[in-house]
């Protein structure tokens, strides 16, 4: 009987560790060349909203999970505290860096640009 609850528990175990591995598994390379069309006028469109510092626009861009670096704020507190601190250079910071624009990398990905 041990043995077979043994087993038993060895196939549940490998079952769950399988429906797991599928759940968390890289996005297709449709998925990424989709999102990679989609860049530039996402691009267009983010570049402009931090020009014009259009904090309902931006709000609507974030995602729903942000993280802000570390401060533990979520979207609109932190264009709040950007807005708070122009007159310490936050926006013009965020401009300049945005300014510079993007550059394609596969440094943390092996799979798709980042």
């Amino acid at each position: 009987m041990t043995v077979k609850i043994r087993v038993s528990n060895t196939l549940s175990i490998a079952v769950l560790l399988l429906i797991a591995s599928t759940s968390f598994a890289q996005t297709s390379s449709a998925t990424n060349r989709a999102a990679s069309r989609s860049w530039p006028a996402f691009w267009r469109e983010f570049s402009a909203a931090i020009q014009k510092k259009d904090v309902a626009a931006l709000t609507k861009m974030m995602p729903d999970d942000f993280f802000d670096g570390g401060g533990g704020l979520k979207a609109k507190e932190w264009l709040q505290f950007i807005n708070e601190n122009e007159k310490k250079g936050s926006w013009r910071d965020i401009q300049r860096s945005v300014a510079r624009g993007t550059v394609a990398s596969k440094k943390y990905s092996k799979d798709f640009p980042t």
